[in-house]
């Protein structure tokens, strides 16, 4: 049975260009067009970043047609995000751990089929902009590190990292035990940033054990997340990441 995952920043659902630092409600038109865009991937599991708010997630969820669960931003509330799937169960998020994470990091664990107990994580680390670079780089290991040490370790880490590869943080996944999909895949120089600069910072990463079902990776294309509407320029200033996987046996 195969596992469709995608990790998306969403931006708050305004539309890039966005201007200003405080999102508002979500523009349901984005909101709309972003459901669209997802549908034709046939997504098991949707990790977003940049969800403003629990009505925002209610909304979203709802034109996924998918359950979830939403974790607020810790220090920046607005920095948010959620996990969707079709059958799963929450199982932690970062305000359990001693390290609160400056954003959010969360977890769940899929519940049916093939894949039942697979542990999912969705992660936004950060940026530097609400601190230092050297601050932000020294959170981004901290919280990757509660993140995987922080039981149950999870199978699949995914996310808007911050960091593109060859940094601190790639480095401490790899040594983690984890492969970054797009290396197999041939895919590590796309970049994930709409706007078409080269710099890839989202990232969907495997346990080694997982790495036999990988069975494809892309970035979604920038055209595919052009505003209908002519509104805006594009949907999020990120691109979708999406890995596929196969049932491979045994998992454990």
């Amino acid at each position: 049975m195969p596992l469709t995952i995608v990790t998306h920043n969403l931006f708050w659902l305004q539309g890039a260009p966005f201007e200003g630092t405080d999102p508002g409600a979500a523009r349901p038109e984005i909101l709309a067009a972003l459901a669209e865009c997802y549908r034709p991937l046939e997504p098991d599991v949707v990790c977003v970043q940049e969800l403003q708010s629990e009505s925002a997630f209610s909304q979203f969820a709802n034109a996924l047609e998918r359950d979830g669960f939403y974790c607020a931003g810790n220090a920046h509330r607005a920095y948010g995000g959620a996990i969707l799937f079709r059958h799963g169960r929450f199982v932690a998020q970062s305000v359990q751990t001693a390290i609160a994470a400056e954003r959010f990091w969360m977890k769940i664990e899929l519940t049916a089929g093939a894949w039942d107990g697979l542990i999912v994580a969705n992660a936004h680390l950060p940026s530097g902009r609400q601190t230092s670079p050297d601050e932000a780089r020294r959170r981004r290991l901290d919280e990757l590190t509660a993140l995987v040490s922080h039981l149950p370790r999870p199978d699949v880490v995914t996310g808007d990292f911050n960091e593109p590869p060859g940094g601190s943080a790639h480095e401490l996944m790899t040594s983690l035990g984890y492969i970054d999909a797009a290396l197999p895949s041939g895919a590590g120089a796309i970049g994930t940033n709409a706007a078409g600069q080269n710099r890839r910072i989202d990232y969907i990463w495997l346990d080694r054990k997982l790495a036999p079902a990988l069975a494809g990776y892309e970035v979604l294309l920038a055209e595919r997340l052009a505003d209908p509407s002519g509104k805006k320029k594009f949907l999020s200033d990120h691109l979708p990441v999406i890995a596929r996987l196969k049932s491979v046996e045994p998992r454990s």
